[in-house]
Formats: structure tokens, sequence, C-alpha cells
């Protein structure tokens, strides 16, 4: 979440995002709450399936997507591990029941993501 390489462990739950940064060796900092937290879903719609953490813009960073039901996603910039951004709609993305066919990738080899998804249904 912080950008400095290590992997933080998060929780998103009851219109809250708290993290605790990784200190190494399995050893983890206070945890954090990070201020705008977004409303990703309805009440009782949240789907955990839909959600996806990666860098789309360079900083290091953890940027947030959540991926809606009926087509486009949301797309959350992460502030230097402090807050977010307001929601970014991304309509590129088709409706999907299966949000496991998205996926954010480094397909450029840059340390960014790119958002790519398979279409499941045949001709």
């Amino acid at each position: 979440m912080t950008g400095d390489g290590l992997s933080d462990l998060f929780k998103v739950s009851g219109g809250k995002i708290v993290y605790w940064p990784d200190h190494v060796y399995g050893a983890f900092g206070d945890a954090i709450e990070m201020g705008n937290c977004p409303r990703l879903a309805e009440p009782g719609s949240f789907d955990a399936e839909r959600l996806r953490l990666m860098d789309v813009e360079g900083s290091g960073t953890a940027n947030m997507l959540y991926i809606l039901p009926g087509g486009g996603a949301h797309l959350f910039y992460n502030l230097a591990g402090n807050a977010w951004s307001d929601a970014v709609f991304t309509p590129t993305l088709p409706a999907t029941t299966s949000p496991s066919n998205i996926f954010l990738l480094d397909i450029l080899g840059e340390g960014t993501a790119c958002l790519r998804w398979a279409d499941a249904s045949s001709s």
C-alpha cells in the first residue's frame, strides 16, 4: 500500500480500508486507516472477487480497481498510503458475471498494470 516494495496486509470492511505496513521478517506496523474510503458497492453486495490492487500509474503504491457487475469499473488512486482519490469511472470493461476473467497485468514490463480480460463467449 505504501509503495516501499514490501507486502503489506490490508482489510476492506464496513466502509473502511485498513492496512498494516510490512516491517520485514514477519513483523507488521500499527494499523493505518486510509482516508476518503470509497463505498465500493451497496451494503450487502460487495464482492471481493471484483477487487483488484496494483500500481497503475507508476507511483509504486497499490491503486484499487472495483469491477462493476453491469460493466466498467471504478478506479481509486492511492494517495501515498494516506487516502484514496475520488472514483474515476473506467467504461471499457464489459459486463461480466465472472470477474475472474479480468486481469491487471504488467504486460509492458514497465512496473505498471494494463487492464485485460478474456471473453468466454463463443461465436
